[in-house]
């Protein structure tokens, strides 16, 4: 037994040891200090509010998931479902509600290596893995709870098991039945999952599906039982939204067209293709550089120091790489390579237009649904060059992927920094996001503080706005009620906790004298809380 070990671990190809060190610095990057520097904004409070009171029984299971940005329209409930079943097994707290969606970011890290196989070398498919598992944007996205977060491994899966669906379709019968009907219920559980986590995916995932079998089939490759199969798991795993739409006569479907008219902006055709071409660079060439903006599709307006390496990148690489993957789907003779660049190209391009209608109210983070698609268009760049260049062509891709992972790394690591020093004046003046450990540490002290009494919550502009929501579900989960300090609340004789930042904090405390009696105050980083009494 231990030499069949010892022959295995001799025979194992080098780039799976390298595979699995990039899994594990993949995973230490995304789970370092996860629970302070976990984001907990008002959509987090939200959610995590909802999933405490399904637990407690004070709520049913929700049919409909989240509102998709600024609509009525609700998604299906899958993330809620992920994140309840992780609140029940880890425990009901927001960062144990969080797991899934860390969970599936780090699996789609193998199987990004897996689909990428399908068309590029062992070799080059684990370097360019390597820079997805360091890549800033991915990992930004791995760390809290929020719909679309784990879109990524959901369309990865997607792509994958339909293109498995084929290859375990041939051969011997008795060998291969058993590998094709479970890709088949994998690509159904990816379309009925992946359908509720992006409004995006709602249209395309299904209309890939039958483009793809329909696509075979007329090539002579029959496969309507596997198609079949992903259709009924899929309307399965859709039963809580479909049950509602029954119920109330179609209400969500009418809230979706809606919200598609109302976002219908009144810009040329000509326009919005160009705008989401621009989101489509810009997207690419922050996914694999972290170099641009964070999240704004302003490839071509940035006054970024980094605007000529976003040109470059953003327009080679999704420009470039778009046209040789064109050149290579009807130059490459290997059948699996071609119906690889074929589900690529199809899936980014029924993307693209289904983009174009709202160009000008996408942002970067509507491209976790493309995550992959920067490392497949860099592959063949890549494979490019390599050819061309030959002798040192492993060398040349070699330095550039690393370069690249360089710079996430440090990227990475500057965003690590931020987050541990919250009184950064640059973090002070332009933030958006609050995270739980400066959450629970000002609810500690509120609590502390409330004399046994409930309390009000009141502050200076954005700093209540973001944090307000947040820290009253983490007071509640304490016992202590926190309501919103305004006019139509008497808060006389109780306790009143003002939010502010730190270094305004002085000036406040001067500006509130009139009306209120200072009481003390606390510094957490970039918040400070004043406590104060009602002179009325």
């Amino acid at each position: 037994m231990l030499e069949k070990i010892k022959t295995k671990l001799k025979t194992t190809p080098k780039h799976v040891w390298i595979l699995i060190g990039i899994i594990l610095v993949g995973i230490f990057l995304r789970t370092y200090n996860f629970h302070d520097w976990l984001r907990f904004n008002a959509d987090q409070s939200r959610d995590a509010t909802l999933v405490g009171q399904v637990l407690e029984g004070k709520e049913s299971w929700p049919m409909l998931g989240p509102k998709a940005g600024g609509t009525n329209f609700r998604l299906g409930a899958a993330f809620y479902y992920l994140e309840i079943g992780a609140a029940k097994i880890f425990g009901n707290y927001p960062d144990k509600m969080a797991y899934p969606d860390l969970f599936f970011s780090i699996l789609s890290i193998p199987l990004l290596f897996f689909l990428l196989k399908k068309y590029f070398t062992p070799k080059l498919s684990v370097a360019l893995t390597g820079l997805y598992a360091f890549s800033f944007y991915a990992v930004k996205y791995s760390r809290f709870a929020w719909n679309p977060n784990s879109a990524p491994f959901w369309t990865m899966l997607f792509l994958y098991a339909l293109l498995e669906i084929f290859d375990s379709s041939e051969g011997p019968f008795d060998k291969l039945r058993v590998k094709n009907i479970m890709w088949a219920v994998a690509a159904g559980m990816a379309v009925g999952i992946g359908v509720q986590l992006h409004t995006f995916l709602l249209v395309v995932m299904p209309l890939i599906t039958i483009g793809y079998f329909a696509y075979l089939a007329i090539k002579g490759n029959n496969l309507w039982k596997n198609f079949v199969m992903v259709f009924l798991i899929s309307i399965f795993l859709n039963m809580p939204q479909l049950y509602n739409e029954i119920k109330t006569g179609g209400e969500n479907a009418k809230a979706l067209f809606k919200g598609a008219e109302v976002k219908k902006e009144n810009k040329s055709l000509l326009a919005k293709i160009g705008r989401t071409g621009e989101c489509f660079m810009t997207a690419n060439a922050f996914t694999i550089s972290s170099l641009g903006s964070a999240d704004e599709c302003d490839f071509l307006t940035t006054k970024s120091k980094n605007k000529a390496i976003d040109v470059i990148l953003g327009g080679l690489l999704f420009l470039g790489g778009m046209g040789l993957g064109i050149w290579r789907l009807k130059t490459e003779p290997d059948g699996g390579k071609r119906r690889f660049l074929g589900l690529i190209l199809a899936y980014t391009a029924s993307l693209f237009i289904f983009m174009v209608p709202v160009a000008y109210e996408i942002t970067l983070r509507y491209f976790l649904i493309l995550a992959f698609l920067p490392f497949v268009l860099l592959g063949l760049w890549l494979e490019f060059w390599e050819k061309k260049i030959q002798k040192y062509g492993f060398l040349f891709y070699l330095t550039l992927i690393v370069i690249l992972a360089g710079i996430n790394l440090r990227t990475v690591q500057q965003n690590f920094s931020t987050l541990a020093d919250y009184t950064r004046k640059t973090e002070m003046r332009n933030f958006d996001n609050v995270y739980l450990g400066e959450l629970e540490a000002i609810a500690r002290y509120i609590i502390e503080n409330a004399d046994g009494q409930d309390v009000f919550l009141g502050g200076n502009g954005n700093y209540l706005f973001k944090a307000s929501k947040s820290l009253a579900y983490l007071t509640g989960q304490a016992g202590a009620k926190l309501s919103p300090l305004d006019k139509n609340k008497n808060s006389a004789g109780a306790p009143v906790f003002y939010l502010v930042s730190t270094e305004s904090k002085d000036k406040t405390i001067r500006g509130l004298d009139a009306k209120y009696e200072f009481l003390g105050a606390e510094s957490f980083g970039r918040f400070s809380v004043l406590k104060l009494k009602n002179k009325n």
